[in-house]
């Protein structure tokens, strides 16, 4: 990713084909890959981590969440069920992006059930 997105503006390169594809097919991963890099190396670079889990009996709902400190800078990230569930969107739409351009190029043929 660091040779198709360019950092300072969060876009893709246009001269990379995998930015030409994303750009066109996946706009807003660009921008969620450098969140989530950024996330990434916090947490690299010595977080504390706490867990907590809160239940809302009347309105029957369940938030956990983690939370981490980074000890070097005391920037701290949120992260909860959301978060988690974005990043799985995230991940699922550039497989099927893949997978799709994999079918159209013949790199590979679709099960036939």
């Amino acid at each position: 990713m660091k040779r198709t997105i360019e950092e300072e503006t969060e876009d893709f390169k246009t001269g990379n084909p995998v930015g030409r594809f994303l750009k066109d097919s996946f706009p807003e991963y660009a921008k969620w890959f450098l969140e989530f890099r950024e996330w990434r190396n916090e947490i690299k670079n010595g977080q504390g981590v706490n867990f907590s889990v809160s239940q809302d009996f009347i309105d029957q709902k369940i938030e956990m969440r983690v939370g981490m400190v980074n000890r070097l800078n005391n920037k701290r990230i949120d992260v909860g069920l959301g978060t988690l569930e974005n990043a799985l969107n995230v991940s699922l739409e550039l497989t099927r992006l893949v997978i799709a351009l994999g079918i159209k190029e013949q790199l590979f043929t679709s099960v036939k059930t």
